[in-house]
């Protein structure tokens, strides 16, 4: 003899534990082998907002609406990723003003190229992993121009300094 499995029994048990069994089953997508298609390659370009700690910096050039450009290429593999980048920068002073407050019309710009090559190792061990801990570390390299004046002989002469600024960066 059958016996009726009430309403409450059905919502309060039986329905959640069919939905989480259901939820933890692969389906077919996830049946099929772990590296069938692989990643082995990875590129991004971003844009977005530069800050500048420096007082020199925001005296002449401001301090918001700073933009810089990137790109970043890597080859990476199940374990392991290694990338590489550089960025764009590119700003006109527009702060610089006389000893009476008004503005010049000194032409004076700003062009950096942030560099960077790092490595980051992943353990992801588990097939469709949601939480895959990592550690990366690499180097960096920012080459600067500031110039100012005017090329075509104005009152102003033309005048360039350069230089470059090295680092590292982690992660975790």
């Amino acid at each position: 003899m059958m016996r009726r499995i009430g309403h409450g029994l059905l919502v309060t048990v039986l329905l959640p534990g069919a939905l989480l069994s259901v939820a933890l089953l692969p389906g077919t997508a996830m049946a099929r082998e772990k590296d069938s298609s692989p990643k082995i390659a990875t590129a991004s370009l971003r844009y977005g907002p530069l800050t500048l700690n420096d007082a020199s910096i925001a005296k002449v050039y401001g301090t918001g609406g700073l933009e810089l450009m990137r790109l970043d290429y890597g080859l990476t593999s199940e374990y392991f990723e290694g990338t590489m980048g550089i960025g764009f920068f590119q700003e006109l002073g527009t702060q610089i003003r006389t000893t009476d407050g008004t503005s010049t019309d000194e032409h004076i710009m700003l062009t950096m190229w942030p560099m960077n090559l790092d490595a980051m190792v992943k353990l992801d061990f588990l097939y469709e992993q949601p939480i895959v801990p990592f550690a990366r570390a690499g180097a960096d390299m920012w080459i600067w121009t500031e110039n100012w004046g005017s090329r075509l002989g104005g009152e102003i002469p033309y005048e360039q300094v350069s230089g470059g600024k090295g680092g590292w960066h982690y992660g975790f």
